[in-house]
């Protein structure tokens, strides 16, 4: 808890100093992972500032995982997925989406600090506090599985909606019927449960920002 509120406190003061609001940062970058800023590609780090609308595209057998900076908000984005942050600032709160159009991605939903939704090719995913995978395949077929609370899943063509509740598996292919069953033994790969379950020791970061009038300011950040 008392991690939280450091990189909470650190966030928010880092927020009030620059120009250009940083949403999220990047805790843990594996393998070859890409990212995409206003048409500049380059390499993705540990430890870098992520802005609003960044993308970010991971490769065979790489990983990043990242924090909204809020921190109501962890990510992880999986081998060979796509995803695009989208934030808007509102009432003082945060909202969040993550809009990826193929690939596996899990969400940790800490806090009720604005809204957070995930966005496929077919379907939308909003949650208030809960932890779930969302798989997207190359059809934009989209499959939830629900780990913990209770994940609301819409169809982006009819809007369908349903709920899909801790232990659940939610299929939407973008209109009709969600099909909605428990989840099975096998249903998620070894990979993602491994990843899921590794456990994260105590880290800390120091990351230099700058913003457009050339003022830099280093800041500290502790986590789990």
């Amino acid at each position: 808890m008392k991690k939280h509120l450091i990189f909470l406190i650190i966030i928010i003061s880092v927020v009030l100093c620059f120009a250009q609001d940083p949403v999220a940062l990047t805790l843990k970058v594996k393998g070859e992972a890409r990212l995409e800023r206003k048409k500049i590609d380059s390499s993705l780090e540990e430890g870098w500032v992520l802005f609003n609308l960044d993308k970010i595209l991971t490769k065979d057998k790489s990983y990043v995982a990242i924090k909204f900076v809020d921190g109501s908000s962890l990510v992880k984005l999986f081998p060979n997925s796509t995803m695009t942050i989208k934030t808007k600032m509102e009432e003082n709160k945060l909202n969040k989406k993550v809009i990826i159009k193929e690939g596996t991605l899990f969400s940790k939903i800490q806090k009720k600090m604005g809204t957070y939704q995930v966005e496929t090719p077919t379907s939308v995913a909003s949650v208030k506090g809960t932890e779930f995978v969302v798989i997207v395949a190359d059809n934009g077929v989209t499959d939830l599985f629900t780990l913990k609370g209770v994940v609301e899943l819409k169809n982006k063509l009819d809007r369908t909606t349903v709920e899909i509740k801790a232990g659940e598996y939610g299929h939407a292919t973008g209109t009709g019927s969600i099909i909605i069953r428990d989840i099975l033994k096998g249903d998620l790969d070894k990979e993602i449960l491994d990843e899921l379950q590794e456990n994260q020791s105590e880290k800390k970061m120091e990351i230099e920002l700058e913003n457009n009038h050339g003022e830099k300011k280093t800041i500290k950040i502790e986590f789990e």
